[in-house]
């Protein structure tokens, strides 16, 4: 389990993360595409301004997990258990 870690500006794309639960982690500006956190527990957990593309997050406990700004396209959550999620965006103003 990774616990109370903070991660910045890591591409995880050449990392194996098998077995790995999350607990009270912030990721800031990772790579974390097509990870699979497939049966994991997921607590308190931030992912901001990361990219997410095709993470699988299948059967997964995910609990007070926030992802904001980040490219999260194709990203699975079948069968997931979810309490307090969100997913927030950042809005661009179009001046005309």
């Amino acid at each position: 389990s990774f616990d109370s870690c903070v991660f910045r500006n890591i591409d995880f794309s050449n990392i194996t993360l098998e077995d790995v639960n999350l607990i009270d982690c912030k990721f800031y500006n990772c790579d974390l595409s097509n990870k699979v956190f497939n049966e994991k527990a997921l607590s308190r957990v931030e992912f901001n301004n990361c990219k997410l593309i095709g993470v699988s997050f299948i059967d997964a406990s995910i609990r007070d997990v926030i992802i904001s700004e980040s490219n999260a396209s194709l990203i699975n959550f079948s069968g997931s258990k979810i309490i307090n999620f969100r997913i927030i965006f950042k809005r661009k103003c179009i001046k005309s």
